[in-house]
């Protein structure tokens, strides 16, 4: 049975993650943090594009983001579609030849509303490469926001921070303290 829930759940940084979604849905505007924040919008028959790299990656293998919304909108025939691979860092996209670009395929994906999990990837350049990726992400969320992708207008941009990385028993686990700045 542990094991199972251990399986099932993936560990603290997933709750944490699930957690912050559930506090911007269901909470009060008062609770949720991101005092600034427009709340999110979703209305019926909103085609949900998830980009970003390894977490958004890996939220394709479980459908708990997904599950939440559905839970909040019940009745509003959302699409999503996960586009996220990765390697991908807001100013790139990793894929074969003639795959397509990133616009095209929010294109194809009839993009209202895209979720955008970048700065995993580009954390690992730390402090040097942070200038590079706020102009980066700036650069996308201009260009993004002048698009139609869907044939409604501009898309809307959710953006979601990385996870902060959990302090591990396993000496082989690098130590987090660094990391999480």
């Amino acid at each position: 049975m542990v094991n199972e829930t251990r399986e099932l759940f993936r560990g603290v940084g997933l709750w944490l993650l699930i957690l912050g979604i559930w506090a911007a849905l269901f909470c009060p505007a008062s609770l949720v943090i991101a005092a600034d924040a427009a709340r999110l919008e979703l209305k019926d028959g909103n085609h949900i594009a998830i980009l970003g790299g390894g977490l958004a990656d890996r939220m394709q293998h479980d459908g708990y983001l997904e599950a939440l919304l559905y839970a909040k909108f019940p009745k509003s025939d959302l699409v999503f579609r996960n586009l996220a691979f990765a390697g991908d860092e807001v100013g790139t996209w990793h894929r074969s030849d003639n795959f397509g670009t990133r616009d095209e395929w929010l294109g194809r994906v009839k993009a209202d509303v895209i979720f955008a999990f970048y700065g995993g990837n580009e954390s690992f350049k730390g402090e040097a490469g942070l200038a590079g990726f706020k102009s980066e992400l700036d650069k996308f969320i201009k260009a993004a926001k002048q698009k139609n992708y869907s044939g409604r207008g501009g898309p809307r941009i959710v953006l979601f921070t990385p996870i902060a990385m959990e302090h591990h028993i396993d000496p082989n686990v690098p130590d987090e303290t660094g990391r999480n700045g």
